[in-house]
């Protein structure tokens, strides 16, 4: 990318940054051949094309008489859309990753293409791959696979002629870690087919979406250096990595969050010949970074909900507490703490930091219950939360050991701070009796 073009994706940036640096940006530099050329089945796909380019004309104009454009479109897929020979390569291709292909596809169909010196990037082996869905599968991790198609068209007096269609699979994934401010982001990009102008494939420039997310994050390249042009050609594997860092408020000062949700995933910027732009992206939407559960920084997929859990087995001083919370999770009228789909009406809690709400919380929960020596109220939903008992009336208070309320509050505290679990952040609790029993 020559500096006239960085100077001016910079300058789009400064329009709309939460769409321009959503994630990756990819300037399409094909120049397509006529479509008289194409065979009758290609015709018919490009048909098909057509009709649904109708809607979205690029770049857009007030008044298109008399004018012909050339542009690059780009719209989501479902795998019906596929063809059924690419539909067969994607989901082999999937289930080779889901097996632990050790960074890339071994499928002779899809060969890989990565620089001879950079190293593997290897999906997590927590994520599972679902075309069109985000998968959350934990609190330092977020999965993302999106099936794309580019069309290049030909704008006559605002009717687009699809010339060429080329499909591909993206897979993204975000690693980030409670105790550091940096994270991996990778791509895997899998190429399909084409037809017509982008029969043979096309060429593309990209790069980290906090390249232009100044303030926000920055990244390093784990392969060639951002900005990166490539060669996109069918049925080819294409990894691209990232080393990327906190710049947020979270970086520079105690009690600061940073969200990264709108900065990281896959932006596509397709550069027309006459330079006319029409920016579509889509993003991972996860990643937050915060010094608000603990004073060093560190970033979490904010998207999962993550569960604290009391076992009276692993930790026999808290069983009257996981026996108190068992109790209550099944009798009480709002089931708080259970994730969807094990009782009538379940819950998650949501962590309260305001110190006076906690302890009123506990003021109500607690003035009926008497004590004896050597005894701690015990209350649930827990003080915590913005579900105490100040704030509705389904709640239990007992009376149980102290040391059990003490190895309790441990367990909680620790829990908070390794889930970088904030103020408003939902989370479930899990009670563990001293014979293995689980609430749910």
């Amino acid at each position: 990318m020559n500096p006239p073009q960085v100077k001016r994706l910079r300058k789009l940036a400064g329009r709309s940054l939460p769409a321009l640096a959503a994630g990756l940006a990819l300037a399409f530099l094909s120049t397509p051949p006529a479509l008289a050329s194409q065979s009758s089945p290609v015709r018919n796909g490009l048909a098909a094309a057509a009709r649904a380019a109708a809607t979205s004309a690029c770049p857009p104009r007030t008044h298109w008489s008399g004018i012909t454009v050339r542009c690059m479109r780009v719209r989501r897929l479902t795998v019906s859309q596929l063809s059924p020979a690419d539909q067969a390569l994607m989901h082999e291709a999937l289930a080779e990753i889901a097996s632990g292909s050790p960074g890339h596809l071994r499928i002779p169909a899809l060969p890989l293409r990565r620089p001879a010196a950079a190293p593997p990037i290897i999906p997590p082996a927590q994520c599972v791959f679902i075309p069109g869905v985000l998968v959350n599968p934990d609190r330092f991790t977020a999965c993302l696979d999106t099936l794309w198609q580019v069309t290049d068209l030909l704008i006559i007096d605002g009717v687009p002629h699809p010339m060429g269609t080329f499909d591909m699979n993206d897979l993204q994934w975000a690693s980030f870690s409670g105790t550091s401010a940096s994270w991996t982001h990778g791509m895997l990009m899998m190429a399909l087919t084409g037809t017509g102008s982008l029969l043979g494939g096309f060429e593309a420039e990209l790069y980290s979406g906090c390249f232009l997310a100044q303030g926000i994050c920055a990244a390093v390249s784990l392969t060639s250096p951002d900005p990166q042009t490539v060669t996109i050609l069918p049925r080819g594997t294409y990894e691209f990595g990232w080393s990327e860092f906190d710049q947020g408020p979270s970086s520079l000062t105690t009690g600061a969050s940073n969200n990264l949700s709108p900065f990281m995933g896959v932006q596509f910027l397709n550069t027309a010949p006459d330079g006319a732009t029409a920016p579509f992206f889509d993003h991972v939407r996860a990643g937050r970074c915060d010094t608000i559960a603990r004073t060093t920084d560190g970033c979490v997929n904010e998207n999962f909900t993550p569960t604290v859990t009391y076992s009276g087995v692993t930790h026999p001083l808290v069983a009257p507490v996981a026996q108190h919370i068992f109790t209550a999770e099944h009798t009480l009228a709002v089931n708080w703490g259970v994730p969807p789909g094990h009782f009538a009406n379940d819950q998650p809690l949501t962590r309260d930091m305001n110190p006076a709400d906690i302890r009123l919380n506990n003021l109500v929960a607690c003035r009926g219950v008497t004590l004896a020596p050597g005894q701690n109220c015990d209350e649930y939903p827990l003080a915590t939360t913005h579900e105490g008992a100040a704030f509705q009336n389904a709640f239990s208070a007992l009376a149980v050991p102290a040391s059990a309320n003490s190895s309790q509050g441990g367990t909680t505290r620790a829990f908070y701070r390794s889930n970088r679990v904030i103020d408003g952040d939902p989370f479930y609790v899990l009670a563990i009796l001293a014979n293995g029993t689980r609430s749910w």
